[in-house]
């Protein structure tokens, strides 16, 4: 993922949680009736998928909630958002400067 690009969760795509008996959440895209099943670290990135969040910032709330190296942090915003934007559930767009 270019770490100057900041991901946007897709409209018509939501997070439902409190579904699961282990506090597992999932998202459910409204345009298809597809889910997925995320954990809380992958919940946590989807939240922050809202096209004002750089990669690094989402990897550093990770860090901060879950006590987690920044290298595992990075990698995995990159790997979870490029799972994303491959299913058509976040769009990249350009970071603003100002």
């Amino acid at each position: 993922m270019d770490a100057h690009l900041c991901p946007l969760r897709a409209d018509g795509v939501v997070l439902r949680s409190g579904e699961t008996d282990d506090g597992t959440a999932f998202l459910h895209d409204l345009r298809d009736g597809r889910r997925w099943l995320l954990n809380p670290t992958a919940a946590l990135i989807w939240e922050l998928c809202d096209g004002r969040h750089a990669p690094t910032d989402i990897a550093e709330a990770l860090r901060f909630r879950f006590a987690v190296s920044a290298r595992a942090a990075h990698a995995d915003v990159a790997r979870f958002v490029d799972e994303l934007a491959a299913l058509d559930l976040v769009d990249l767009r350009e970071i603003l400067a100002g």
